[in-house]
């Protein structure tokens, strides 16, 4: 188990030499959160949202790759400016946990018990553990790790391991 360190960003995250890790879910820090535990190799970029979420008003999730971009002509004050912006890629990291076949849980329906996000820059791994109590009274941790491979420029990973603690059933 990796020690946390003492000192701290007030408001912010515990940093060490090698990691930033936050503690504690705040829905009004996520947009900077996201941007700072970004990943990427150089040719691809992920940028990094809760497990399984999609655009809402505190995410926007973003995949984007070296060489790709949306090239438009806009019209501003009477001439034309030629932009050129990144295109954000399908989202591959949408994936939703549904308990037996329920709701798909998502951190505004379940109680928060603890709460961990991680980047370590030594190894480029960003984690996250949740563990909440769902609308059924059913205690579980879910862990994510990820990655963008360095030597691989078209490799990433995603590692989902749930612990139920007080059921079992179907996932």
């Amino acid at each position: 188990s990796t020690p946390w360190p003492a000192d701290t960003i007030p408001g912010g995250p515990f940093v060490s030499a090698f990691s930033l890790v936050y503690d504690h879910f705040d829905p009004a820090q996520e947009g900077l959160r996201e941007a700072l535990t970004s990943t990427g190799n150089g040719y691809s970029a992920r940028a990094e949202r809760p497990n399984g979420r999609t655009t809402t008003g505190t995410h926007y999730p973003g995949t984007y790759a070296h060489g790709l971009f949306n090239r438009e002509t806009t019209i501003f004050g009477g001439e034309p400016v030629l932009n050129e912006d990144l295109v954000n890629l399908p989202n591959w990291l949408v994936l939703k946990l549904r308990i037996e076949g329920e709701e798909a849980i998502r951190l505004g329906t379940v109680e928060l018990l603890d709460y961990h996000h991680e980047y370590d820059v030594r190894d480029a791994l960003l984690i996250r553990e949740m563990r909440f109590r769902d609308r059924s009274g059913r205690v579980s941790t879910l862990r994510s790790r990820r990655f963008v491979s360095m030597s691989h420029l078209h490799q990433a990973a995603l590692e989902w391991t749930l612990t139920a603690e007080n059921w079992s059933g179907r996932v």
